[in-house]
């Protein structure tokens, strides 16, 4: 049996094109709100959260793994709310109605609960993409993606293939 043992080990300029074995991370790109301002809509409509991440994949085939995690809450109001995931401003292949969480609140009801979502997307290129998630209404009435005191975080992993 041999001993390989080194002081530094460095990387050649070319270290960005280095092949990590199959299941390795690659790099994680993440972003953290603290916020002091609600992101809110009525809209019924899709609207962009504006709280989104963008990743650049090192390799065709990798495996990018979105997180997100956000408190939603409604107003004092009967309404209900949906969350799906974007992908370069159009809605992610395969995220369902309720990918990111469904919320419904009853008159004078406050939902201040957590809303998650998790996808997994596979780099057909090398191009930067952005996921973000959007939100709506379901009637008209104003719901809160994230509240004024609230925290969320997007993340994006990405896994050799």
């Amino acid at each position: 049996m041999s001993t390989l043992r080194i002081n530094k080990l460095q990387g050649l300029d070319i270290a960005s094109n280095v092949e990590m074995p199959a299941g390795h991370i690659v790099q994680v790109v993440h972003n953290v709100l603290n916020t002091t301002t609600n992101i809110n809509s009525d809209s019924t409509s899709f609207v962009a959260s504006g709280f989104s991440i963008t990743v650049t994949p090192k390799k065709v085939g990798n495996i990018i793994l979105v997180q997100y995690s956000t408190a939603l809450f409604h107003k004092q109001v009967t309404s209900a709310a949906e969350v799906k995931l974007y992908l370069d401003g159009s809605q992610a292949p395969g995220t369902a109605s309720y990918w990111g969480g469904y919320a419904s609140a009853d008159n004078n009801a406050t939902d201040y609960s957590p809303r998650l979502g998790t996808y997994k997307y596979t780099a057909v290129d090398t191009n930067s993409h952005t996921f973000e998630p959007y939100f709506r209404s379901y009637n008209s009435n104003n719901v809160y993606f994230i509240h004024s005191d609230g925290s969320a975080i997007i993340s994006a992993t990405e896994i050799q293939t």
